[in-house]
């Protein structure tokens, strides 16, 4: 019944503290384990186990002080890295990026043959206290969880770092922020895949389809703007397979 607060205390923390290359990155759901290569850690569990700070698990009447727990610390948290947590100034410029692909036609760039040398060089290039955000483009589904969870996990034992996960477009609005406003340490791996079922959007020019494939684009095209490594896949067996 808690997975959720998880969600809200990630977009609350990235959001408010991802900025002017400095912030906190939240890394959900590792159950109290020791995050693999990450550095200043502190784990947070709710209802027993291990962690650094160990809290009961709120109940239907305990949980608005969670919300206000999580606010003040981040509010201070803020202060202590010397950035505003009341703004998000790069979460309008993918919003930006998608209206100019809309614009160009509804259409994001066709797919990207993913080539084996890429891929090593996105490895190559991830080091010890780096991270890897995963971006799904996919519907949010019981089973895309698994294989979202699932990628996540082999992705943290081969690389040795931090990994994330989130879907699109919802982690614009949460870790996006960190991604482009936090520290250049991060490494994106989009996950698009197209849209079975595609459906007209009643008053626009573009469908579902299209908009999701321009926000992917958009995003894509803001952190890369930045200098940060990008790289886009469809295929995860062969993605898996090349890793």
């Amino acid at each position: 019944d808690l997975r959720s607060l998880g969600l809200w205390i990630e977009q609350l923390v990235a959001e408010s503290t991802g900025k002017e290359g400095r912030g906190v990155l939240p890394v959900v759901g590792t159950d109290g384990r020791p995050t693999a290569g990450a550095r200043d850690v502190m784990t947070v569990t709710y209802g027993g186990g291990r962690g650094d700070v160990v809290l009961p698990a709120p109940t239907a009447e305990t949980l608005g002080g969670e919300f206000f727990r999580w606010s003040l610390a981040t509010a201070v948290a803020g202060a202590v890295l010397g950035v505003n947590p009341f703004d998000q100034p790069n979460v309008a410029e993918s919003k930006r990026n998608t209206q100019a692909v809309l614009e160009r036609g509804g259409d994001a760039e066709p797919p990207r043959p993913l080539r084996r040398r890429a891929v090593e060089e996105f490895v190559e290039a991830v080091h010890p206290g780096d991270y890897v955000a995963v971006g799904a483009w996919l519907p949010p589904t019981p089973e895309n969880d698994r294989e979202l969870r699932a990628l996540q996990k082999i992705l943290a034992e081969r690389l040795g770092v931090v990994v994330t996960a989130g879907y699109g477009p919802r982690f614009l609005h949460s870790t996006g922020q960190l991604h482009k406003g936090g520290p250049a340490t991060g490494h994106f791996i989009q996950w698009v895949d197209a849209a079975e079922r595609d459906l007209p959007i009643p008053g626009a020019p573009y469908t579902f389809g299209q908009l999701l494939a321009a926000q992917a684009e958009g995003d894509r095209e803001a952190l890369v703007a930045r200098g940060r490594p990008v790289l886009q896949i469809h295929d995860l067996s062969h993605f898996l397979e090349t890793v």
